[in-house]
């Protein structure tokens, strides 16, 4: 049995609490405080420590202390819970702190919020949080903490579904085959299931049984209507109805035969013949000359779109050509102004006239040798400067005629284009599309068709005329044959009931046969239904005896009866008969208690146990485990502890 104690516990600026160390050296104790005093904090704060939740299970409430307006009252507070245990006689020390990390960006003169970070020590080492929350969850599972240290968490808190789960496991129930092998009366019913659940199984019986019972309630319907149709079909006389249609038959076979004979002139069938084959005649030239007409359609060309594109290739070139002229006109215009200032220069070297030369040092002039030589040195340089101004000019002329005979030759090849464009759009503007060729019959196509339509109508005569002389007699035979074809066909209907009647015969036998075989069926399924109905009578009183009795209080309701007299799964806490929703405050923490006391057997673990509102209970039952009674006692504003010894 592992036991875990509290030996101090030290809150700062957590919710309401600004500062509070609680030495309980692993005695019990009792907080006193009035309403909103914090009691409740103190159970929330060990919550918090050891799981980051509350006393309730909720991980989202606020921790950090708020003003009466709600806001956090000091931002740069640090909230602080840290506790020191006893496990098993060594001393563990828990901490875990929150604050909020503020930082102040660059080129900015105010701090900016930058959310919390929460730091956790174990025996005063800085620790990660997934090793924090392994070190907590070795000495106890979240779970079974809460379950051990509130005693309204495992009757309330719980859902119903949980808790039936956690008594299950904790009481160690019997599967419902290991129950039926203990109680002979249901070696049927396990047979039965084999690997199915009970539940699985009674539903598979259940959807078996409403099929049968579906079946086995319209079968009187069913069985009514057919006795209906076979004591209708019963009445007729299938003997005397073959007869008269054999009868009918052999009299009609006999019409028959004289219409052969009398059908056999030969030349009325001469005559019939050829008009047969005249209008297979007329039909096939019907059919040349629409083969004909069908080659005559052929798609005629429309040139105008290829037109088009030639136009407008046409007018593109235009604008080429164009523009090409007037670059080279531009160019033209300037090298004229570069030869009129080689022509300038030329004139300014030209007007140029020696002034003699001086001494550039004492300003006196020069010998008549010196004077030669600057002379000679002067038109030089002016003879150079008039050269280099000709052949500048020069050049440039050269340029200008090669610019000119671009341009003539771009202003040739515009007028072509435009010569064309105009070309193209006139041919445009006359063009006519070809019109569609006319569609015409085979040569003599009409004259031949009327040909044969009046042979065809000459021959048709002939038959008529031919077959006027036995005219009256056919009519006579055929209105004959006509009757007693009738008479075969309603004969022919009659005699199909016969096959009705016999194929109702037999699905009658089948119906009573279906009917005796589901009644047999439902009657197994009824059994072995009231079977499981028995057997879960029986798990309700194993398994709520099994549970109940690792309990001295509480007697927990696992089954719930229903109207229709089934059972609900379904599981709530009792004392004494009365349902736990039902109990005063204190019979609701002695309850508790007693479940504790259970699970912490059953885990093998001892924690410390809070009970809030402990002044309504007068008398708690014994627990052998750290107690923390949270009392309200409306005199005491600030929180007081009383320690056991």
């Amino acid at each position: 049995m592992r036991e875990i104690s509290l030996l101090r516990l030290t809150v700062r600026n957590f919710k309401g609490c600004d500062a509070l160390t609680l030495d309980f050296g692993g005695r019990s104790a009792s907080i006193y405080g009035d309403n909103a005093a914090g009691k409740t904090t103190v159970y929330d704060a060990l919550t918090w420590l050891l799981f980051g939740k509350d006393s309730r299970g909720q991980s989202g409430f606020e921790i950090k202390p708020l003003t009466a307006a709600g806001e956090v009252r000091d931002h740069g507070a640090v909230t602080e819970v840290e506790a020191l245990l006893d496990v098993d006689g060594q001393e563990i020390a828990l901490r875990k702190t929150y604050f909020e990390k503020w930082s102040t960006k660059r080129g900015s003169a105010e701090s900016s919020y930058d959310g919390n970070t929460c730091e956790y020590f174990v025996d005063g080492v800085p620790t990660k949080k997934y090793e924090y929350e392994r070190r907590t969850g070795e000495l106890v599972s979240e779970e079974q903490f809460r379950m051990l240290t509130g005693v309204t968490w495992f009757c309330e808190g719980m859902k119903w579904q949980d808790r039936r789960k956690v008594l299950f496991e904790v009481c160690g129930v019997a599967t419902d085959s290991e129950i039926m092998a203990g109680a002979p009366q249901f070696a049927e019913l396990a047979a039965a299931m084999g690997r199915l659940t009970l539940d699985d199984f009674k539903k598979k019986l259940q959807a078996e049984r409403k099929g049968l019972s579906g079946a086995r309630n319209e079968m009187p319907a069913r069985l009514d209507e057919c006795k209906k149709t076979a004591d209708e079909l019963a009445r007729l006389d299938f003997k005397s109805i073959r007869d008269h249609r054999n009868e009918t038959a052999f009299r009609l076979e006999q019409l028959q035969s004289e219409l052969v004979k009398l059908g056999h002139g030969a030349l009325l069938d001469s005559k019939r013949n050829e008009l047969t084959s005249v209008k297979n005649q007329l039909a096939a030239l019907i059919n040349e000359n629409s083969s004909h007409r069908q080659s005559q359609m052929v798609p005629v060309e429309d040139k105008r779109p290829s037109m088009r594109a030639a136009l407008d290739k046409a007018k593109r070139e235009l604008l080429r050509w164009s523009q090409l002229a007037a670059n080279e006109k531009a160019l033209m215009e300037d090298l004229l102004g570069k030869i009129q200032d080689c022509r300038q220069r030329w004139a300014v070297e030209d007007a140029r006239v020696f002034a003699g030369a001086a001494c550039p040092t004492c300003g006196q002039s020069l010998p008549a040798e010196a004077q030669e030589a600057a002379r000679t040195s002067f038109e030089a340089e002016v003879s150079r400067r008039k050269q280099d101004a000709i052949d500048t000019a020069n050049r440039e002329k050269a340029n200008l005629a090669a610019a000119k005979e671009r341009r003539e030759q771009y202003i040739n090849d515009a007028v072509a284009a435009e010569n064309e464009a105009a070309r193209l759009e006139a041919e445009l503007a006359d063009y006519v599309p070809e019109a569609a060729p006319e569609i015409t019959d085979l040569p003599g196509y009409v004259q031949r068709a009327a040909e044969l339509e009046e042979q065809i109508r000459g021959l048709e005569d002939d038959v008529t005329r031919l077959e006027g002389e036995s005219t009256a007699i056919r009519d006579e035979i055929n209105d004959k044959v006509v009757g007693l074809r009738r008479e075969l066909d309603e004969l022919d209907r009659e005699l199909g009931r016969e096959a009705v009647l016999d194929f109702t015969q037999k699905r009658m036998d089948k119906l009573r046969e279906d009917a005796r075989k589901a009644g047999e069926k439902l009657e197994a399924l009824d059994k072995m239904l009231f079977l499981c109905d028995e057997f879960t009578r029986y798990k309700v009183r194993f398994i709520e005896d099994s549970i109940n009795e690792r309990f001295g209080l509480v007697r927990f309701r696992l089954f719930q009866e229903q109207v229709n007299g089934g059972l609900a799964d379904c599981c709530e806490a009792t004392v004494d008969g009365v349902p736990y929703s039902s109990l005063n405050n204190g019979a609701r923490i002695n309850a508790g208690l007693d479940v504790i006391t259970a699970l912490s057997d059953h885990y093998g673990v001892r924690v410390p146990l809070f009970i809030d509102n402990a002044e309504s209970v007068t008398r708690l039952i014994g627990v052998e485990t750290q107690v923390v009674r949270l009392v309200v006692s409306e005199s005491d504003k600030e929180l007081r502890c009383e320690y056991g010894t």
